[in-house]
């Protein structure tokens, strides 16, 4: 689904039909236009309201359906000339009345948007963006928007959806129809329209309360001069317990089966007070170059952890500015420090040398931690020894640490090895790498791939990392990422034309050496749904898999990789090729020319 962009573009189409509308009726007025050129000018309007169907949301539509059904009639009709003539006045007066139509429609586009708008801003008061990932949220019937604003905000969460017209819905019914839904299951419901819904079906509201866990809440806005005792006499009162949440000019409400709901959807976070001052010893590594106004805050945000058991190692790489000199400021708080006069593009190598903690922490020199960060990540990684790197949410912002937006890549829920997997190949990397904390082995280990990329490090580090051990991540923002552009010199996590290359360069390279080495069983696992052969067991069908798997890439360097890899390849998997998968050379001779490099030089040439 698209989102509020997509919704203004419903709105400009309707706007533009009834623009059409308004003219067509102004023509068929005029004396001097033939009724040849009215019955054309009709068609096309005939067209226009049978594709009204597909641009309206199936809930809107439903209210208008037989007033268009018949207008589309007429104006099929009025193709008979004599049919025009006979009921030219009918017409007029049927258009003027879409128009109308229209106009209304336009409204109740608009009036969703700021009911959706005035929910989003509750639920960001509310602190919906931090509640723990177990939650569970429904939302009857949602709008585009509203789709998208969960699905990029709250990814974390298990949201699902009831909507019949929609294709992706959860469930595909309607509010009337959901007996398929299991009780007591949801934390929170969203349903915008209950009023309405309850005042066709009282059903509604019982099922509602069927489906909502015990200490669950349902939220709906309306206007704020709505009287609660009226919603709660008239429509919940047997069912639920109301409260108003007030936010703007407008009011959400709260329905629960308990009295008291917190409104706060916030997790909360235990720290073992034990560990504070006897925990383990935490390895923090800050390499820093030429952030000399921001590096100050980063050291002061390590010195002032709320777990003391630190190890504190930084370096400057060689910066021209004066980064060095703020550095040395807090030489007495640093167990090494490192000053080289030559800029080598990365120091971690020669800090990791002088590191011996238990865990090893990252940090970047214009970054800013939270003070409980380092606190909350080692009692979660001493309580579950399994894990081998712990992370956190990471929030956005400038230079002068003012949140970019209300979003960021880094909000993220726990996923299995073969998860992650999957989740870097199909949209790169989404962990934040001064938010780790990990084993030391696994850091001091030098992964054997990506070493030399510049872009994308971190992620095949991950990727590395995810084949070795759990990862869990903390859902918090526990770590502030400047990203900016200064001086026409961007940082790193900037997104530039360069950057952007650079990834799909690095990402092209660098997929083949880990696919070929991937265990065949944990690729099998992360890629079960892409196999050709949903059962590809034998070493030579697994083969085929990679090789199939990097030629469908959207990249056209992991592409142009497939066929590096199919050369190494092809003597041993040439029959499996064949016999399997019915693949032949002459396939591979069309493809070489339709993907990687042969698509980049048709795209060249314009021979496309």
């Amino acid at each position: 689904m698209n989102g509020k962009d997509a919704r203004s573009d419903v709105v400009k189409m309707l706007e533009n039909i009834n623009l059409y509308t308004i003219k067509t009726v102004q023509i068929m007025q005029e004396k001097t236009v033939t009724k040849e050129q009215i019955v054309e000018r009709v068609n096309s309007m005939g067209t226009l309201l049978s594709k009204l169907q597909t641009v309206i949301t199936k809930e809107v539509y439903r209210a208008y359906d037989e007033f268009f059904q018949n207008a589309i009639a007429l104006t099929d009709h009025c193709r008979s000339t004599d049919f025009l003539t006979s009921n030219y006045d009918t017409l007029v007066a049927t258009l003027s009345l879409v128009s109308e139509c229209l106009v209304s429609i336009v409204e109740v586009y608009e009036s969703r948007v700021k009911t959706d708008e005035q929910m989003i801003a509750y639920l960001k008061q509310a602190n919906l963006q931090k509640a723990p990932e177990h939650l569970r949220v429904l939302q009857i019937t949602p709008s585009q928007y509203f789709w998208v604003w969960m699905q990029t905000r709250c990814p974390h969460l298990k949201y699902e959806t009831v909507d019949d017209q929609i294709e992706e819905a959860t469930y595909k019914t309607d509010v009337y129809h959901m007996q398929m839904l299991p009780s007591e299951a949801f934390d929170v419901i969203l349903c915008q329209g209950l009023l309405d819904y309850a005042n066709q079906d009282k059903q509604v509201v019982a099922e509602l309360k069927r489906i909502l866990k015990q200490d669950g809440q349902i939220l709906f806005a309306a206007p704020a001069d709505l009287n609660i005792e009226f919603i709660d006499e008239e429509y919940v009162g047997e069912y639920f317990y109301i409260q108003p949440g007030a936010v703007g000019e407008s009011v959400v409400y709260i329905l629960s089966k308990l009295p008291d709901i917190s409104l706060d959807f916030e997790v909360e976070l235990e720290i073992d007070e034990e560990l504070l001052v006897n925990g383990p010893k935490v390895s923090v590594l800050l390499p820093c170059y030429n952030h000399g106004e921001f590096v100050a805050e980063a050291i002061e945000s390590v010195i002032n952890q709320t777990y003391k058991n630190i190890e504190f190692i930084v370096a400057d790489d060689g910066s021209p500015d004066n980064s060095a000199e703020v550095m040395k400021r807090y030489e007495q708080y640093y167990d090494k420090s490192l000053y080289f006069e030559e800029n080598k593009g990365s120091r971690f190598a020669e800090m990791r040398e002088y590191a011996t903690g238990k865990y090893i922490a990252l940090m970047h020199s214009d970054d800013v931690w939270h003070p409980d960060k380092l606190a909350l990540q080692i009692t979660y990684l001493e309580k579950h020894p399994e894990c081998g790197v712990c992370l956190s949410w990471s929030d956005y912002t400038d230079e002068f640490l003012n949140p970019e937006d209300d979003y960021s890549i880094f909000y993220q829920g726990n996923r299995t090895s073969t998860e992650w997997i999957r989740f870097f190949w199909d949209k790169g990397n989404a962990l934040c790498n001064p938010s780790s904390v990990m084993k030391r082995e696994y850091r001091m280990v030098d992964s054997k791939y990506g070493r030399d990329c510049w872009q994308l490090p971190d992620l095949f580090w991950w990727v590395d990392v995810a084949q070795k051990t759990q990862m869990h991540i903390i859902p918090k923002a526990l770590v502030k990422m400047r990203r900016y552009q200064k001086q026409n010199k961007a940082n790193m996590s900037e997104v530039t034309q360069e950057t952007s290359l650079r990834h799909m360069v690095e990402a092209g390279t660098h997929w083949l050496p880990f696919l070929r080495d991937m265990d065949n069983d944990f690729f099998c696992k992360a890629f079960a749904d892409l196999l050709r052969k949903k059962d590809a067991s034998t070493d030579e069908e697994v083969k085929c898999e990679k090789y199939f798997l990097m030629l469908s890439s959207d990249n056209p360097m992991i592409q142009a990789n497939a066929f590096t890899y199919l050369a190494e390849i092809f003597n041993e998997v040439s029959a499996c090729l064949s016999d399997t998968y019915h693949y032949w050379k002459k396939d591979i001779k069309k493809d070489t020319i339709t993907y990687g490099f042969g698509a980049i030089y048709k795209k060249l040439l314009g021979d496309e």
